[in-house]
């Protein structure tokens, strides 16, 4: 009867650790199998990629993007997306759901051409909001900001290289 229930036990937990850790991965198809199809940049826009590494940290949260404001893709872990804008000044800013603060870059893109971004875990504002919770509590972390994400340009070689290991991630209002 004891093995009975460290067998049920077991297999619960199996069950909640598989949920936690794919419930959040970029599910879409692969980079590589969508390669062909992605459409051909038009000379009036620029092209905006951004790549999630993946990882167990934060792996439930999903990273908004955003562009001057407006929210634009869910990326999840393993995943990418791109969005094309005309050219000039585009405010990117990356948050959590019910996290606060964000990170954010003002960037000048020009027509014709593609940037690449890679979003990652912010471990070193991840583990100054763990104290100033402790600290202080929820109200410590909403006045320290920070976010749970950074992101930074990558080139385009190392992105290519990325993107093959990359899957379509979550909605998008390209």
């Amino acid at each position: 009867m004891l093995a009975k229930a460290y067998f049920k036990r077991s297999l619960c937990l199996c069950v909640v650790a598989v949920l936690l850790t794919s419930g959040c991965m970029a599910t879409g198809p692969s980079y590589t199998s969508l390669e062909s199809t992605i459409p051909q940049l038009q000379t009036d826009q620029a092209r905006l990629y951004f790549l999630r590494r993946g990882g167990f940290t934060n792996a439930a949260l999903t990273a908004r993007v955003h562009l001057n404001g407006t929210k634009v893709v869910d990326l999840n872990m393993g995943g990418f997306a791109y969005v094309d804008r005309p050219a000039g000044k585009i405010l990117i800013m990356i948050d959590a759901p019910l996290n606060p603060g964000e990170a954010r870059q003002m960037i000048n893109v020009e027509n014709g051409k593609t940037y690449y971004f890679f979003v990652e875990n912010d471990y070193a504002n991840i583990n100054e909001q763990f104290i100033a919770y402790m600290a202080t509590g929820v109200l410590g972390v909403i006045a320290h900001g920070g976010g749970r994400f950074a992101f930074y340009r990558i080139s385009e070689e190392m992105a290519l290289e990325q993107l093959k290991t990359k899957k379509l991630s979550g909605s998008s209002s390209h």
